[in-house]
């Protein structure tokens, strides 16, 4: 086993919200991005946190929460080795995935690619948003149309 510190950098977007930290790990009972995880804690607005990883190659995934994890998940993979690591991290708004935290200096293909998925994901989900309560509106005001044709 070997130590991973997460560093969160002091910022005003989502200061109250802990950030949860993931280790992809085949026994875990959560799954981000098409891998299952178990939880390490979590970490606070400008703090840091310490947790124990493997030593082989694996993801560490932070998410706010399960209800958003598909499209405002970050990760980072962690290459085999003993070597502890520290890695820093902030709050960011990304205009398609909203509010979503960020490891620094990730240059990984297949991270850059996954973040691209999640402000995809992002954008459908709030296209959604729009979409059903738009939906909803017009059939309120549709039946009401209705309703007042006949009672004239």
């Amino acid at each position: 086993m070997r130590k991973l510190t997460v560093r969160r950098r002091n910022a005003a977007i989502c200061h109250s919200r802990k950030i949860k930290i993931y280790v992809e790990d085949p026994t875990g009972d959560t799954t981000i991005a098409g891998f299952k995880c178990r939880l390490l804690g979590e970490v606070e607005n400008g703090s840091r946190a310490t947790f124990e990883i493997p030593c082989e190659r694996v993801r560490i995934f932070a998410i706010f929460g399960k209800l958003n994890k598909n499209y405002r998940n970050d990760y980072f993979i962690v290459p085999e080795g003993e070597e502890d690591y520290l890695v820093l991290g902030y709050c960011k708004y990304d205009k398609e995935a909203g509010k979503a935290f960020r490891f620094e200096g990730v240059t990984d293909d297949e991270v850059l690619a996954n973040r691209q998925k999640c402000a995809e994901r992002g954008r459908q989900v709030f296209m959604a948003s729009l979409i059903v309560p738009l939906c909803v509106l017009i059939l309120i005001i549709g039946a009401i149309g209705i309703t007042i044709a006949l009672l004239t």
